[in-house]
């Protein structure tokens, strides 16, 4: 079964001169846990505005399930990049993040399987596609180069959640694993 995604929404947004263009990605009907946590967003001319977002764990849980259930056909570069850099930014609680997994993947029917084997085929033949894709997005300086490098630091991360290792464990994004 595959989850189909629509559109995200870019509106642009005209101030005196300026023309202003963001995204939105709105998510209705997918299981949230845990609850949705408020958090502030910079306004343009300074302060910050409070939304309710996804919790991380949902965020990056989202993320996996659709690289898992995509397998070697994923072409969503942009969930591997936020993976690895969420990764490199951010502690997370191993059994909050294993529950997240399990929600998002039961909600979609998703048999859940270690990165490194479903992507296992991806990283050549993408690697010509990557280089564009980072290019076009200007990523050049804040991505890796080689492609199979990212899916090795998503599968750093992923993998022993995948594999429901990390019960009691703690991921620490200054030394990149999971203890």
């Amino acid at each position: 079964m595959t989850h189909d995604y629509p559109a995200p929404k870019s509106p642009n947004i005209h101030l005196a001169s300026a023309k202003i263009s963001f995204h939105v990605d709105v998510n209705f009907g997918d299981p949230v846990w845990p609850a949705p946590v408020r958090t502030g967003l910079p306004r343009l001319l300074g302060g910050e505005i409070d939304v309710l977002a996804y919790p991380v764990t949902m965020v990056l849980a989202e993320k996996i399930v659709t690289a898992v259930e995509r397998g070697a056909a994923n072409t969503r570069w942009r969930d591997f990049v936020d993976v690895a850099l969420l990764a490199a930014k951010v502690d997370i609680g191993g059994d909050d993040m294993m529950r997240s997994l399990a929600i998002v993947a039961a909600s979609r029917q998703v048999e859940l399987a270690p990165l490194a084997e479903v992507l296992d085929d991806i990283a050549d033949g993408a690697q010509r596609k990557w280089t564009a894709w980072r290019r076009k997005q200007n990523l050049v300086a804040t991505t890796p180069e080689s492609f199979q490098g990212l899916l090795d630091s998503c599968s750093a991360f992923a993998d022993p959640v995948l594999r429901r290792e990390v019960e009691g464990f703690r991921w620490s994004s200054s030394d990149y694993k999971w203890s």
